[in-house]
């Protein structure tokens, strides 16, 4: 399926076919349908000063929905199998016949179809199965949280349309998403997300509809991935074409339980890591709307970097010199400062909160590291103005598959099962550090604030450094 003009809505006829076909020696039915297109009557273009046209959606060559049906007896559980219909078209249409060859197709009461198509079988319950009031829920629908672009089109694992009819009425596709549209105006965009801190975005869904208005609804239930945020990127990871029309599908207000954006900043998009732009003014995404952003550039970037050699005494010398420094307690935060080029940088040595014995990470003059305990931090130095965005870590210990980095962005208790209770900065999550000395880990790192300390924490194995490598933005 692709887009034409601006986006898609499908209207679909289902009838079952009189005709059959030998495969060998069992004979096996025909069921196919009609898919057509039309104008979506509820499109528009919410941001930008563009005029809005008429969209519409193009059927292609090995588009495949899923049909579902009460026909025979409910499975347990209502978990019910995708019976996949294809159509083969020489040139993309707004008409296909989809079809699905099989003896195992049973007429129900009920349909429902979905677009993608999702081999796997799922909890679907149609009319008097569902809760009082709904038509049909359908479990397990997934906007995905990375999204692959396509130029001039949209990710077909994103762009989920739903549709029910009784018996063999005809179908009416709907939009379950609304799309973000956008152009880039740089020639090295490889990269993008669009954000909102008070709604989720992407993850899986319950997609229901309530009987009086039809309308699919995404609703959030048990303990899937949902996340505030849509990653995207080419399929290649190669950079965007410039001029070229790109969508993401994000998640909707449902109009029930209020998916509203984040009140105060509304929305944004970041390209190659950079914030470009936040609309305050969109409170919530609907349904069968695209949000078109305009052509968008990334604002230049002024970036710091400082190298920072822990072998080196005497730019160590302000350091701690052993975990239990004098006249020290041990829920103090102790300020190592560290001077290059005639600047100083202050990093913090700490122990966990509220900790009761003195373990503080330390200049180790013998072996020349700095040795860190295991779940003691070091706070990074905040620079006035920046914000933190790349860290390189260099290892000063021997090899091992036990120990575990990360960055976080406050102090934490200590606890007996590792990471439990720690914020973890966006990009900062454990990694390995199972290398010997001189091997490098790296963090890229996003959402952080300016002017402040974010802390490397090792866990659950003690280890050393032999450098770092700062990178800061503004």
């Amino acid at each position: 399926m692709k887009i034409k003009s601006i986006i898609l809505y499908a209207v679909a006829v289902l009838f079952a076919s009189g005709c059959s076909v030998s495969k060998g020696f069992e004979e096996e039915s025909q069921v196919s349908f009609i898919a057509y297109t039309e104008v979506a009557p509820e499109s528009k273009v919410a941001l930008g000063t563009s005029s809005s046209s008429k969209p519409q959606t193009f059927w292609e060559n090995s588009d495949v929905i899923s049909v579902y049906t009460d026909g025979g007896v409910a499975p347990d559980g209502y978990k019910r199998t995708a019976f996949p219909f294809s159509t083969a078209l020489e040139t993309p249409a707004s008409i296909a016949r989809f079809i699905y060859t099989g003896n195992d197709f049973v007429n129900g009461n009920n349909y429902l179809a979905v677009y993608p198509h999702k081999s796997d079988a799922r909890v679907v319950k149609l009319a008097t199965e569902a809760n009082e009031g709904e038509a049909y829920r359908f479990a397990n629908f997934t906007i995905p949280t990375d999204q692959t672009l396509v130029a001039g089109s949209f990710d077909k694992n994103a762009l989920l349309m739903v549709a029910y009819a009784n018996e063999l009425q005809d179908l009416h596709f709907k939009n379950a998403v609304a799309l973000i549209k956008f152009k880039v105006a740089d020639e090295n965009v490889t990269s993008g997300q669009i954000y909102s801190a008070g709604s989720a975005l992407s993850g899986t869904y319950i997609c229901k509809a309530l009987e009086d208005d039809m309308q699919p609804k995404l609703d959030t239930y048990g303990s899937g991935d949902k996340n505030s945020y849509v990653n995207f990127a080419l399929a290649d990871e190669t950079p965007l074409t410039p001029g070229v029309e790109y969508y993401v599908a994000v998640r909707p207000d449902d109009g029930t339980n209020g998916n509203y954006l984040d009140q105060d900043n509304g929305f944004g998009i970041k390209l190659n890591g950079v914030t470009v732009k936040e609309y305050p003014s969109v409170k919530s995404f609907k349904r069968n709307t695209i949000y078109d952003l305009g052509t968008l550039s990334v604002p230049a970037v002024t970036t710091l970097t400082v190298s920072f050699d822990f072998t080196d005494a005497e730019a160590m010398s302000e350091w701690p010199k052993s975990a239990t420094p004098d006249k020290v307690e041990a829920r103090d935060l102790v300020k190592a400062p560290y001077t290059v080029n005639g600047v100083t940088y202050e990093f913090t040595c700490a122990n966990p909160l509220e900790a009761t014995g003195s373990n503080f990470p330390y200049f180790d003059a013998k072996n020349s590291y700095l040795y860190i305990k295991s779940y003691r931090y070091v706070g990074l130095p905040a620079i006035e103005g920046y914000k933190l965005s790349k860290v390189v870590l260099v290892n000063g210990g021997s090899e091992n598959g036990s120990r575990y980095v990360g960055i976080t962005t406050k102090l934490a208790k200590q606890v007996s099962n590792g990471n439990e209770g720690q914020e973890f900065a966006t990009g900062g999550e454990p990694i390995a550090m199972s290398g010997g000395p001189d091997t490098e880990v790296e963090f890229n790192l996003s959402d952080t604030s300016e002017n402040t300390v974010y802390w490397v924490r090792l866990s659950p194995k003690t280890g050393a450094l032999k450098g770092a490598t700062l990178t800061y933005s503004k």
